[in-house]
């Protein structure tokens, strides 16, 4: 998904939904994903559509199909995903969160069962 620019169209706008004023989903995706590269991609978007009509693009349109059987074309594009009036506010968010998780939230509390005793740790998984 990170290098093929089919899928990473699919990807980082999915990302970008699932993050955006979500600084918990972000510093979790931070982990992995540098939010620079989250940035960067909408301004990429961004530039492009440049010469575009700003409307909204349908996330899913019907085709007809000669069964008479709908069938669903989904756009995961981010303009359908995302409105280009959100994308500058996105930019803004995503610059300012950190670059990786804190020392802090790196040791997740103990879990606790439903009556309230600490559960045993997780066992660490080989690298």
């Amino acid at each position: 998904y990170w290098c093929v620019p089919a899928l990473r169209r699919v990807l980082l706008p999915t990302l970008l939904c699932g993050c955006l004023h979500d600084p918990t989903n972000t510093q979790i995706l931070s982990a992995s994903l540098h939010p620079a590269h989250l940035v960067r991609f909408l301004q990429e978007e961004t530039e492009s559509a440049g010469d575009s009509p700003s409307g909204a693009t349908p996330a899913a349109v019907l085709l007809p199909d000669p069964s008479e059987l709908p069938i669903v074309n989904m756009d995961y594009a981010l303009s359908a995903r995302l409105p280009r009036e959100e994308w500058a506010g996105a930019i803004a968010f995503f610059s300012r969160q950190p670059a990786s998780p804190s020392s802090t939230a790196s040791s997740p509390p103990a879990a606790r069962s439903v009556d309230g005793e600490d559960c045993p740790p997780a066992p660490q998984l080989p690298r």
